[in-house]
């Protein structure tokens, strides 16, 4: 895992989600700029105090997190013929 920085607005609005343990946590999108254009990071937040922080934010608001990352990435779906 990686320590990484993102900043930028929410894509959509988080939700609130419940492990198969029980465990609540909570997800969403940041859009954030770059050079080469907008990217896309997803979020999970499983700190209780932290769920509580994302679940007050709605799409559009600004957001700066840092903590463990992983990279990945999404190609093109399109088929090509």
């Amino acid at each position: 895992m990686l320590t990484r920085h993102g900043a930028g607005y929410l894509a959509k609005d988080p939700q609130a989600r419940t492990s198969a343990k029980n465990t609540q946590y909570a997800t969403g999108s940041l859009v954030c700029s770059t050079r080469d254009g907008d990217l896309l990071a997803n979020l999970t937040v499983f700190d209780a105090g932290l769920v509580d922080t994302l679940m007050g934010l709605r799409k559009g608001d600004t957001v700066s997190v840092l903590g463990q990352a992983t990279i990945g990435c999404m190609g093109n779906r399109q088929r090509r013929r």
